[in-house]
């Protein structure tokens, strides 16, 4: 079950962004298309980097539709899931903040992060495994 913890990232996940594994880590990260609907897609946790501790940084395919609804909406949530910990970083305010031919780069505000953990009657469940990337990235 989730709950907000605010608008500040947890140094759970600071160091786990700032790990030596975070190219081999998988995000999930939603935007909303045009229609209204999440659209996912995978990054690498190298992909997004804290700026202060209620802003990210993140690049994303120039051309990739993640790219043209945050230049259109400027919403994006992150699921940062794996054994040891499940956040869900909502942001807002996407910025166009540089990049070039191969990376659109955006300056997003931390609005709301919420930390998801077994209800009672949920003991015992836990992850087991998050999603991770070999080579080629």
């Amino acid at each position: 079950m989730s709950r907000s913890i605010g608008d500040r990232l947890p140094d759970p996940l600071l160091a786990a962004l700032a790990a030596p594994s975070a190219a081999e880590r998988a995000v999930v990260a939603l935007t909303v298309d045009a229609a209204g609907r999440p659209h996912p897609a995978l990054l690498t946790y190298a992909s997004v980097r804290p700026h202060e501790d209620s802003a990210l940084r993140m690049e994303f395919a120039p051309n990739s539709a993640s790219a043209a609804n945050l230049r259109a909406n400027g919403v994006l949530t992150l699921a940062f899931v794996d054994e040891t910990m499940a956040y869900y970083v909502k942001c807002g305010d996407a910025a166009l903040d540089g990049g070039d031919e191969r990376t659109a780069r955006f300056l997003l505000r931390v609005e709301d992060v919420l930390v998801d953990a077994p209800a009672a009657h949920e003991v015992g469940a836990s992850i087991r495994t998050g999603i991770t990337f070999r080579g080629g990235i």
